[in-house]
């Protein structure tokens, strides 16, 4: 058994969104199995559920993840568990460490970014505002997307961007 624990600031259905994808397509054999939500009037709290085959020998490694958010304080917990070797006790646990490498390489890659938009934010004038960076993500159904158009359309006042391309707020 393996585990991180660690707080950063960040977007809760952002993070958990890249968090997913990210581990998902860390390696071939990784997958999400399940996830649940709860939802309190100021918290929210997420269980994500990832799998994959151990580095070494034919087991599966688990990794269960925990993202607890209140407001833009995010606090996550990872262990990961399976995938060792001995009937009485762990000699291999390779596997485990690995697989919780790939979260710990996500959330130190989100925080990065986090911080390098957040620091634009604060020094420039930037387009569209913070809460709609992500609309497209917000409003697409992405797993229903075949295709898609990438492009740059300039806004040329403020108030005009709101996240979606070729588009402008009423």
């Amino acid at each position: 058994m393996a585990k991180y624990a660690v707080m950063i600031h960040g977007d809760f259905d952002e993070f958990n969104d890249y968090l997913a994808r990210s581990i998902a397509g860390s390696s071939l054999s990784a997958s999400k199995e399940d996830s649940h939500e709860f939802i309190c009037p100021n918290m929210r709290c997420k269980v994500q559920v990832f799998e994959r085959y151990s580095a070494f020998g034919s087991n599966r490694v688990s990794m269960n993840v925990t993202v607890v958010g209140i407001g833009s304080e995010l606090q996550i917990a990872g262990i990961t568990a399976g995938g060792s070797q001995g009937v009485l006790f762990k000699f291999n646990t390779v596997g485990e460490e690995n697989f919780l490498y790939k979260l710990k390489n996500a959330v130190e890659d989100y925080k990065k970014l986090y911080e390098t938009v957040k620091h634009e934010y604060e020094t420039r004038e930037i387009f569209p505002a913070p809460d709609d960076i992500f609309n497209a993500f917000h409003l697409t159904p992405l797993h229903e997307v075949k295709v898609v158009i990438l492009g740059q359309d300039p806004y040329h006042n403020v108030g005009q961007a709101h996240g979606l391309c070729f588009s402008v707020k009423k």
